[in-house]
């Protein structure tokens, strides 16, 4: 497989502290493939700038003067294109409301360089998958891309192809389906795994509702297959499935989606 490059990251800094946007700035300086095309203290230059030079991400901040940014969220969701959003903000308790927005990540302020690589990591293969996408849908996509597939019964069999090798799986063998560029990586019983040319989309629409639990936008996962949660640091979670020695790395608001998804299937 080649490895898919993504666009050219060209931020937006929306922050209503000028020495927060200063160190942003720095931060990002340091990155070769990363642009910070403007930056703004408030909803209406936020909104202006995301016109003039189209960002493809915007590094918002949760507590703005006059507004707050879950509400400026919602008009730049209705942008075309929509940039992707990374919240940066010193108040850790909005992490779950961020998520339920779809953010892609979401910094804690002093924002560290590592964990700003980490987000930037993210964000590349974001961009990079976006772009796959972006191309599957033109007249020359493959199938699986267009109209919605008819969703799986709970016996149905879906047969996947990985190399030579050949795979029927129903439905409740699957325990997660991980995006990775083009492709998905689907994990099922005994610890077997296999990579498909097919969108992580596909897969909502293919299996059974309530089967696998949306994670974060490159991951559904069944929370009957997890057996246990390790905390790695402050941004890491190690997560072990049934029947599987290689675990998963979450995110921070990745591990907190799965907790309550977790709590949910408590009795």
């Amino acid at each position: 497989m080649k490895p898919l490059l993504s666009p050219r990251i060209r931020a937006l800094l929306v922050d209503d502290e000028a020495l927060s946007s200063k160190l942003m700035v720095e931060l990002l300086s340091q990155h070769a493939d990363v642009e910070v095309a403007a930056v703004a203290e408030n909803a209406e230059d936020a909104l202006r700038f995301c016109h003039m030079e189209q960002p493809n991400v915007v590094f918002l901040d949760i507590e703005l003067n006059h507004t707050h940014g879950f509400e400026l969220l919602t008009e730049l969701r209705a942008l075309r294109p929509a940039p992707l959003i990374v919240f940066v903000t010193a108040f850790e308790e909005y992490a779950v409301a961020a998520f339920e927005k779809e953010a892609l990540d979401y910094l804690l302020k002093p924002v560290h360089p590592k964990r700003l690589e980490m987000a930037l990591l993210r964000l590349r293969k974001a961009l990079a998958l976006d772009r796959t996408l972006e191309a599957a849908e033109k007249p020359q996509a493959e199938p699986d891309v267009g109209a919605a597939p008819a969703r799986m019964g709970p016996n149905e069999v879906e047969v996947l192809k990985d190399g030579r090798a050949v795979f029927f799986l129903k439905p409740h063998q699957i325990q997660a389906v991980q995006a990775e560029g083009s492709y998905t990586r689907v994990l099922f019983e005994n610890g077997q795994s296999c990579m498909v040319k097919r969108s992580i989309g596909y897969w909502e629409q293919r299996l059974p509702e309530g089967l696998l639990s949306k994670v974060s936008r490159s991951l559904l996962l069944n929370p009957r297959c997890v057996i246990q949660l390790e905390v790695l640091n402050r941004d890491e979670t190690e997560v072990f499935l049934e029947g599987r020695s290689a675990t998963l790395i979450l995110s921070r608001l990745e591990s907190l989606r799965l907790k309550q998804l977790l709590r949910g299937f408590q009795v």
